[in-house]
């Protein structure tokens, strides 16, 4: 499993910052994904476009980044009804 994080070293406090990174999700046909942003607990939600409904029957879904760098999602498409 490759993780993906960003670092940034502060010479003058003499520490790092680090965040786990979750990768872009591609396009989803007949919905949209909005962010607030990729790092680890951040939230993207998804939206079918009207007259469709993802697999299990809702028209939107929040997920949210997850420590192992993967979004809490099973199968992101937009189905019409």
């Amino acid at each position: 499993m490759n993780i993906m994080f960003i670092a940034q070293y502060y010479p003058e406090y003499s520490f790092f910052i680090s965040a786990i990174i979750c990768p872009i999700l591609p396009g989803i046909d007949h919905g949209h994904i909005s962010y607030n942003s990729t790092t680890y607990k951040s939230k993207a939600n998804i939206t079918c476009e009207e007259g469709y409904r993802l697999i299990n029957g809702q028209t939107n879904i929040t997920i949210h980044c997850q420590s192992n760098a993967e979004w809490s999602y099973g199968n992101l498409s937009c189905h019409g009804n």
